[in-house]
């Protein structure tokens, strides 16, 4: 068992939305209290965020864009290790964003959830499957959001200096 309190990384999986790559939003650090267990066949992590902007003189704090621009976050991940060529996980993440105005803010919520599937039937190939499913509202609108990606990939290494990928990605929506 595992308690970390403070400014962290999140890292899981493939990166994608959780990563220590700091050349996109999922890179940055989080004030965040995370508990877990951990051994040779779980992986199971609970984190807890919260994000303060600066105070106002009227109507406390207000979150603007810029920087981790959640004002709350709850995720569970969990990965279970002990098959044979297989590694599932799973997460879900609920994101609170700060809307409306200064003096009268109201706070939305995004909740993303999915898995990450790792299958791995000879030492040279590894083939990967990823889904999530996004549901909630945005900040800044007021639209219901009901959103896919869906990804596949594969790695080959034909000897210790070469490896062949492919992947394809799949995003519902039309503003993607």
């Amino acid at each position: 068992y595992f308690l970390k309190f403070g400014r962290q990384v999140l890292n899981y999986n493939d990166g994608r939305l959780f990563s220590a790559a700091d050349w996109n939003q999922a890179g940055f650090y989080h004030d965040a209290l995370k508990l877990g267990y951990l051994s040779k066949s779980h992986q199971l992590e609970a984190v807890l965020a919260f994000n303060q902007d600066g105070e106002r003189s009227k109507g406390g704090s207000f979150y603007t864009g810029g920087g981790i621009p959640y004002k709350n976050m709850q995720m569970i991940y969990y990965q279970y290790n002990d098959f044979a060529g297989f590694i599932p996980s799973f997460l879900f993440v609920n994101t609170g964003y700060e809307n409306g105005v200064a003096l009268s803010p109201a706070t939305v919520y995004l909740q993303t959830m999915g898995t990450h599937l790792i299958f791995k039937p000879l030492d040279a190939l590894k083939i990967q499957g990823v889904a999530y499913y996004q549901t909630g509202k945005r900040r800044n609108s007021l639209d219901k959001i009901a959103a896919t990606m869906l990804s596949l990939r594969a790695e080959y290494m034909v000897n210790n200096a070469t490896k062949l990928l492919g992947g394809i990605d799949f995003v519902s929506g039309e503003d993607v």
